[in-house]
């Protein structure tokens, strides 16, 4: 679960399924999640996934991708399909540097071994100098 909700997103979101004749109010998030960002901020790039009912009132699971220019405005695109979804995100965040997400890949197990073994060291030392 992220730290920082994104609690603004998926108001916007939910306005954009309104317009859509989406069933908005009745819609359940599964992830909503920053993806890329370009700096300062101006362009972000969410992922996100929901249940809602169509316009026809039957219940689906949605794929959605956003692309938020906070100058202009946001770009949906929304399908049932997961792998179509990752290809806009792939296309909008191409460019764009990462999220720095909290659920972003951990560091190298390598790597967070050497910084044990240098916060180790000095503590070492540190006791040695006493």
């Amino acid at each position: 679960m992220p730290l920082i909700g994104n609690n603004v997103t998926e108001a916007e979101i939910r306005r954009w399924l309104v317009d859509q004749n989406y069933g908005a109010r009745s819609a359940t998030f599964d992830e909503v999640e920053l993806v890329a960002v370009q700096r300062p901020g101006w362009v972000q790039v969410f992922r996100f996934q929901l249940t809602a009912k169509t316009p026809d009132g039957r219940k689906v699971a949605l794929y959605g991708a956003l692309r938020d220019d906070g100058r202009v405005g946001g770009k949906f695109r929304v399908s049932e399909s997961r792998e179509e979804r990752d290809e806009w995100l792939g296309e909008w965040s191409g460019k764009l540097g990462p999220s720095h997400s909290p659920h972003t890949d951990p560091p190298p197990r390598w790597l967070v071994g050497l910084l044990l073994a240098g916060v180790a060291a000095m503590v070492i030392v540190a006791l040695l100098n006493r």
